[in-house]
């Protein structure tokens, strides 16, 4: 499929880089942490026809820019900026991408459909973690070292608890050195993570679809922030990706794709 490159400007004073897939119906996609607009190419192809994907480079990698300082409300903006430009009436999200877009959905009256894999939504009763928190301080030191790989690295096996054999699908792919590029985004990301609640009662108005992804072997923390969402969302359901976890994109591309089309062309 051949794309074209654009920008939206980013509330923040910035640009956001862009680049767009296929023709038709406009739909948002926003990856997770770790990753970048490339994430998609395992699917822009299988995804329904009729479409033009919007595929974002969120701030701090890519064609995008950054600033000093982080919150998670300003890319939540970012998002909006870019949705409203696209005229995206749709958006598919993929981890803390999701979490994003999620918030993002209650500035877009006009969305229509969302789907959100596995967003690492905290559960309450949001006791402190001490595993993730020395995930978090063990990144940011192999960040602050120059150990940009062996970051991201720890980011797939300790924070994801991918397996080995996925983790060495993910270093084989195109992807690979762009996502050791932007390690340095790691740490805020994660941190900005344990802050996150979900409020159920600001989406008690929202006319949106939503489609929650969840790997059919995926650890039970997705298993539980997935049915929280489920529980808490007007309108949403919850489709499992048989044998897969948080990598379905990568792994299943087929399986993938096509649980989204069943969803988008219903």
């Amino acid at each position: 499929m051949q794309t074209l490159r654009r920008t939206v400007p980013s509330p923040s004073g910035f640009s956001l880089g862009v680049e767009i897939g296929g023709e038709g119906t406009p739909v948002l996609l926003v990856h997770g942490t770790s990753s970048g607009r490339l994430r998609w190419l395992p699917v822009l192809d299988k995804l329904p026809g009729g479409r033009a994907y919007w595929m974002m480079d969120r701030r701090g990698r890519g064609s995008s820019g950054d600033q000093p300082g982080y919150a998670l409300s300003d890319e939540v903006a970012d998002i909006v900026a870019t949705a409203k430009a696209a005229q995206a009436e749709e958006i598919i999200a993929h981890s803390f991408g999701a979490i994003l877009a999620l918030e993002a959905a209650l500035e877009l009256p006009h969305l229509q459909r969302i789907v959100l894999y596995e967003p690492p939504v905290p559960v309450p009763p949001y006791t402190p973690d001490s595993v993730d928190e020395a995930n978090i301080a063990a990144i940011g030191a192999e960040v602050e070292a120059g150990r940009l790989d062996e970051a991201v690295t720890i980011f797939m096996r300790d924070v994801l608890r991918m397996p080995p054999a996925s983790i060495a699908a993910v270093r084989g792919g195109a992807d690979w050195q762009a996502r050791v590029d932007l390690a340095a985004t790691l740490p805020r990301e994660l941190a900005a993570v344990r802050a996150y609640r979900f409020q159920p009662e600001t989406f008690r108005d929202c006319r949106f679809a939503a489609l929650l992804l969840l790997g059919g072997d995926s650890p039970k923390r997705y298993v539980e922030a997935t049915e929280l969402l489920a529980a808490g969302l007007p309108d949403a359901r919850i489709e499992r990706l048989p044998g897969q976890r948080h990598n379905a994109i990568t792994e299943a591309p087929d399986l993938f794709s096509s649980a989204v089309e069943r969803f988008l062309q219903h």
